[in-house]
């Protein structure tokens, strides 16, 4: 027999806290089970055909237990979203922490490097690469031609570069050696 939208309305509320306390079992959670009585309410109301069903009472304990499980799929999805989005966080935290200390470590190594310089070299660079004055001023500055301006400051670069590499090449050798000795424990 067909029903009609005032036969919903009737039921449910003849039913609603058979339901709910119907609901509240199998989610474990009054407000929720309250939330999934409305949603399964608004659902059976804006149906386009209304149902076929001789027991009525039936139909809303069928239909409340196919809400149920419709939230806890949800749930499910939700929770593995989350730990989805916490995972991913953790491996962009490990990089960025990673990629700061490998950072600061080539910052230790540029500051070893220009420390290793002679003192009219590194201040050539210094005022050309952090203060970015033109080597035209600098050499004004400093009393020395452009051209001795440009070497001197090709001469840092190469020693910075240089020392970087090795730094690297280090910690390449060091990390291998580190790795084989952990594998040989094994």
């Amino acid at each position: 027999m067909k029903v009609a939208n005032s036969d919903i309305v009737e039921a449910l509320i003849q039913n609603e806290s058979a339901l709910l306390h119907f609901l509240t079992r199998q989610v474990g959670c009054v407000h929720t089970s309250a939330d999934l009585f409305q949603r399964l309410a608004e659902k059976l109301l804006r149906q386009k055909q209304p149902p076929t069903t001789d027991s009525m009472r039936a139909y809303l304990y069928r239909a409340a237990s196919s809400e149920a499980a419709s939230y806890f799929r949800g749930e499910r999805r939700r929770v593995s979203y989350e730990m989805d989005c916490a995972r991913l966080q953790d491996e962009l935290d490990a990089c960025y922490a990673e990629r700061r200390l490998a950072g600061e470590e080539a910052l230790r190594v540029l500051d070893a490097a220009l420390e290793s310089l002679p003192p009219l070299t590194r201040r050539i660079f210094f005022l050309c690469r952090v203060q970015d004055v033109s080597q035209r001023e600098v050499a004004e500055s400093l009393g020395l031609s452009v051209s001795t301006v440009e070497k001197k400051l090709a001469i840092a670069l190469k020693h910075c570069r240089e020392f970087l590499a090795r730094a690297e090449n280090n910690r390449r050798a060091h990390c291998r050696m580190f790795t084989g000795s952990l594998l040989e424990r094994r």
